[in-house]
């Protein structure tokens, strides 16, 4: 496990080195929270926090966080609560 650091980065986990993840866990392994003083730098810092993320043995929501904050819409902030759902059903449809 590798948790992303810096300036204005937090991640909350329950997680220590060499942490064994049981096989029936709380899929909630951390909570990564990082600000800036405008969205472009928020998003800037979120990129770089999840490519310093790393859990090895059980799959993360990391990589669809890494693609959200490579869309458009997301980075206008242009959202509701139904767009997540619409972008899945989009991309695993390949379109």
């Amino acid at each position: 496990m590798v948790l992303p650091a810096g300036p204005w980065v937090r991640c909350d986990t329950w997680l220590e080195p060499d942490t064994r993840v049981p096989p029936f866990y709380d899929s909630l392994l951390a909570k990564l929270v990082v600000w800036g003083a405008d969205r472009a730098e928020a998003l800037r810092r979120s990129r770089r926090a999840l490519m310093e993320f790393a859990v090895e043995g059980v799959p993360t929501t990391a990589p669809l966080f890494a693609a959200l904050l490579d869309e458009p819409w997301f980075a206008a902030a242009e959202f509701h609560t139904g767009t997540l759902e619409q972008w899945l059903d989009t991309e695993e449809a390949g379109t």
